[in-house]
């Protein structure tokens, strides 16, 4: 009998155990079937999530192949958005069929019956102006032998110095016309009688062993100089390069047509105003780096005796000739292997850099902004700075700068 109560006992125990067990497991079922739906209504917001991202910002959607095929120009370049085809090519579409119908008469030969067409050629010559990219890779993009990049754009520079720069940077723009135009944007900027800012920046080239000295500037790189004369408008009027990189934007100016053609008009006499009861003919706005002179205009020397009245005329020169340094900027922002540097030979460089002046001038005509994706490493290479020319004691040129200084002065805003 006992022994009858104690096997009764223990498998009362046993059954409790394995009600237990199952409770348990069932538990754990419940907890891991809990988890899942937790899991799963995450995924279905993190999926959710990526759409929503996607559909705002489409630079998750992948616009480019990982390994070019040679069918960018064909096949991804028709299919691609406005703005896509402008980061490309830095200009918007009706731009590039502007260039294309003007273009008619370039001839390129691939070598082959399979010549490229006009098209694809420009495609070619602005991508790669606009572009950090080597040769090797632009031909791969575009299916072309990279020996044939260089050609290309050379061709395309070319031509456009040809059928583009006698409406976009003629020769003769020291016209009543454009003399009249450039000085009345200046006034309204601020600055009587300006009728352009002269400077000049540093563009990095690869000379050859031979002529590396020559081109080494007082930073230690090697450049060529561009000089130039700006608008109002922060278009060039003016543009002269391929000088090396160890002349000075001075000298550069000094031996420059521009400064013969300066002397040597009748135009800007005939242009004088009278401020102040003195003659002002109109005149450049330069920095400290060129000589100071009836043709050029500086700022007075910073030092501590600068009144007010100097001081006031100090911040209107210094506005105005942040219209050259901006256009500068603008130019090796929307054409990026101006600032990259020119893997060109150094014989080549000058065409490409005016072509780019040209094409900047086109541009600006047509109200084409820059990309806010379009970004420039300030750091890249710092521009050279030059010593001021110690010429500030001319007494012509110190009393028109009195004059323009007391026009500035008396105006209602101040």
């Amino acid at each position: 009998m006992e022994d009858n109560n104690k096997t009764k006992d223990s498998d009362k125990n046993k059954r409790n155990d394995l009600i237990g067990l199952v409770l348990l497991m069932q538990e754990h079922n419940n907890r891991f079937l809990q988890n899942m739906l937790e899991l799963q209504k995450l995924d279905e917001e993190s999926t959710k999530l990526w759409i929503s991202m996607i559909e705002e910002d489409p630079v998750f959607l992948p616009t480019q192949r990982d390994h070019p095929d040679g069918k960018f120009w064909e096949r991804d370049v028709p299919e691609c958005s406005d703005g896509v085809f402008k980061d490309h090519f830095r200009m918007e579409r009706e731009h590039f069929d502007e260039i294309v119908e003007s273009l008619e008469s370039i001839r390129v030969n691939q070598g082959s019956p399979n010549e490229i067409t006009l098209d694809k050629r420009i495609a070619i010559a602005l991508y790669t102006m606009g572009s950090s990219k080597d040769y090797r890779k632009v031909g791969r993009l575009f299916g072309v032998p990279s020996s044939m990049i260089p050609k290309i754009l050379n061709e395309f520079c070319r031509q456009i110095i040809n059928v583009f720069a006698p409406e976009h940077l003629p020769k003769e723009f020291l016209t009543q016309e454009k003399l009249e135009e450039c000085m009345s944007g200046f006034e309204e900027l601020g600055f009587p009688q300006c009728f352009g800012v002269l400077d000049g920046t540093h563009i990095e080239i690869r000379p050859p062993v031979s002529d590396a000295e020559d081109y080494c500037n007082i930073k230690g790189w090697y450049s060529t100089i561009l000089i130039a004369l700006v608008d109002h408008r922060g278009r060039f009027l003016y543009i002269n390069t391929g000088c090396q990189g160890r002349c000075s934007k001075s000298e550069i100016y000094e031996a420059s047509t521009l400064k013969k053609k300066l002397a040597s008009t009748d135009i800007l006499k005939a242009n004088s105003k009278t401020i102040d009861g003195v003659d002002v003919p109109p005149f450049l706005v330069g920095d400290s780096a060129f000589r100071f002179s009836t043709a050029v205009m500086k700022a007075y020397p910073f030092d501590n005796s600068g009144n007010e009245n100097e001081i006031i005329y100090n911040d209107a020169h210094s506005k105005t000739k942040r219209l050259a340094e901006k256009a500068f900027r603008h130019l090796k922002t929307r054409f990026f292997r101006i600032h990259k540097g020119l893997d060109n030979r150094c014989r080549k460089a000058p065409g490409v850099i005016v072509a780019c002046c040209i094409l900047h001038n086109f541009l600006v005509g047509k109200n084409s902004d820059l990309m806010e994706k379009w970004k420039i490493d300030d750091n890249h290479r710092s521009q050279p700075e030059e010593n001021d020319s110690l010429t500030d004691l001319l007494e012509a040129p110190e009393t028109l700068r009195n004059a323009v200084s007391h026009y500035i002065n008396n105006q209602p805003e101040r």
